[in-house]
């Protein structure tokens, strides 16, 4: 379930919107769910709170991540029932260098995607 893979359609283009992140600890998420082949929503690393990062993070890390605003947005939009069906991809830039780094979803993360069934999950 959880792997790397590099896909010159989406990781780029999911790049880009690391400039749409907040940056928190030196760096800038962002996380695309994609359905046959294109991407239904699209989220973001943001200095606010949600209800789910209290039940799945750890106390002090609960700010907004990207997988978590992703994947609540395709909810808003209906998709919940596809999500089994979803490749779930999330990018990091280094806020100063902007540079590609690792964007491993943390454990409260896993522990989400895979309590809405998402199988699929690629990072830089």
């Amino acid at each position: 379930m959880w792997k790397t893979r590099k896909s010159k359609d989406i990781l780029p283009v999911l790049f880009a919107e690391t400039n749409n992140s907040s940056s928190i600890r030196g760096s800038r998420h962002a996380a695309a769910l994609v359905w046959k082949g294109n991407i239904v929503s699209v989220g973001h690393n943001k200095l606010k709170s949600h209800p789910a990062m209290c039940q799945f993070h750890r106390k002090g890390q609960i700010f907004l991540h990207a997988e978590v605003d992703c994947i609540l947005r395709a909810i808003n939009l209906g998709y919940q029932d596809v999500f089994p069906k979803c490749e779930l991809y999330v990018v990091r830039a280094r806020a100063k260098s902007g540079l590609l780094g690792d964007s491993e979803p943390c454990e409260g993360c896993k522990q989400f995607i895979s309590a809405v069934k998402i199988k699929e999950v690629y990072w830089s």
